[in-house]
């Protein structure tokens, strides 16, 4: 990946609220390199052009100077404590400014959940969502007002929208989700949306959805029932992919459902169910394809299942688990 490109992931990251505190530091440690910090300029120039009302007050040109006066006398970096807290301050109003116009706790309502915490949600428009563990959904209050329904998701949950017409009767009010990688809007129907990492997976059950692609403004792709669609603003790919409702939501019926996927794949989504990381060598290993089902109910069945399913023990340490023949 290249670094600009990396930079990018880890900005939109920040954004949405998904960073990690390593990666946090990886930002703003990128950021005090003057090149990162032009590049950064120009890339987050090109958001304030789609987002004129939320352009933020705080210039560039005080970003660089602090970058200026906070310079070794030889043209290095001064090492000063001062320098990284007063570059990432910076940084943070920018950033932070260029998020979604009036999106605090007294406008969303906020939902979230824990590892291997699943929760149903009934909005006060009558739709239903189920949001899967790790997950977190935040619901516009003011859609009333708008008549536009809208939430932001990071993580991943199953979508059961009631239609709701206008006062002409005639027009549906949308409903809109969001996530770091696109936006879908829908008037009435089912539909999943799994949004971690570098990538946003949406699977439609029912009805209809219009996908509008981040960075791929000029794009609009309408979905049909049983269609599977991912997409990364990393690599600005739409990937067809084969899907049906059983595998692409299992988990909201209490199970892991896997058909032909790879031991890799496997392990990174129950990593983001039960905050575990996996530690393994074996390339070979994680290449295998496997068919299986694994109950939601627990970690310890979840793992008892994977070293049934692989013939390998599973020795965990704080968290981590290595994977040993």
């Amino acid at each position: 990946m290249k670094d600009l490109d990396k930079l990018k992931i880890l900005y939109r990251k920040y954004l949405s609220r998904e960073v990690t505190s390593e990666e946090y530091d990886q930002l703003f440690d990128a950021l005090k390199d003057i090149r990162n910090l032009k590049a950064l300029k120009e890339e987050m120039g090109d958001e304030w052009e789609k987002l004129d009302e939320e352009r933020s007050p705080v210039a560039w040109m005080d970003i660089e100077e602090a970058y200026l006066n906070n310079r070794g006398k030889k043209g290095g970096f001064d090492t000063n404590w001062k320098w990284g807290i007063g570059i990432a301050a910076s940084i943070s109003i920018i950033i932070v400014a260029l998020m979604w116009k009036g999106r605090s706790g007294d406008d969303f309502l906020v939902y979230e959940t824990g590892f291997a915490e699943v929760e149903e949600i009934v909005l006060d428009d009558g739709s239903v969502i189920t949001l899967n563990a790790n997950s977190k959904l935040e619901w516009a209050k003011d859609w009333k007002d708008n008549n536009r329904r809208k939430v932001f998701l990071s993580g991943e949950a199953f979508f059961d929208v009631v239609s709701i017409y206008e006062g002409n009767d005639t027009t549906k009010t949308p409903f809109i989700v969001e996530t770091h990688d696109l936006s879908i809007r829908v008037v009435g129907t089912a539909f999943n949306v799994k949004s971690r990492g570098d990538q946003t997976d949406v699977y439609l059950d029912e009805g209809s959805v219009e996908l509008g692609l981040h960075e791929r403004t000029d794009t609009s792709v309408f979905m049909i029932p049983g269609q599977l669609l991912s997409y990364s603003v990393a690599t600005t790919q739409l990937v067809e992919g084969n899907g049906n409702i059983d595998q692409s939501a299992s988990w909201k019926d209490g199970s892991f459902q896997y058909t032909s996927k790879k031991l890799d794949y496997i392990l990174t989504s129950i990593e983001d169910i039960y905050g575990k990381e996996f530690e393994i060598t074996d390339m070979d290993l994680l290449n295998r394809k496997y068919s299986a089902v694994f109950p939601y109910s627990d970690w310890e069945v979840v793992k008892k299942s994977i070293e049934l399913l692989t013939g390998v023990d599973l020795e965990e340490k704080q968290g981590i688990i290595k994977i040993k023949k």
